[in-house]
């Protein structure tokens, strides 16, 4: 999915950060399998199930690697038997472009 068609810019402290209507937003995010709107709109969650600790450790190790290298740095919670991952852009007070594509990156990875 091409997500550098989608507008408008919006101008937050001193970057440029796309923000996204609510319906592009909703088109951006059906592309994602496993992800879902959390906290009334302004985050995306996933909640990946697994069947070790150790699994869940590598999987949170895979996001924040991903994440870290696009700069952006999700909220991430992991236990027994799960990892629970959370992506949002504070500065513009929602989701943003940079979610979408660490949120793909990370489906992307982990298969």
């Amino acid at each position: 999915m091409a997500f550098s068609r989608y507008r408008p810019w919006l101008l937050a402290g001193s970057s440029m950060v796309r923000l996204f209507w609510r319906r592009r937003r909703w088109r951006g995010l059906a592309a994602l399998e496993g992800w879902s709107l959390i906290e009334e709109g302004r985050a995306i969650g996933r909640r990946l199930d697994t069947k070790s600790f150790l699994r869940a450790q590598a999987l949170a190790m895979v996001a924040g690697g991903i994440a870290d290298l696009a700069n952006h740095h999700p909220d991430i919670s992991y236990g027994w038997g799960y990892c629970s991952l959370r992506f949002t852009t504070h500065s513009a007070g929602g989701v943003t472009m940079n979610d979408l594509i660490c949120a793909a990156r990370v489906n992307a990875a982990i298969g």
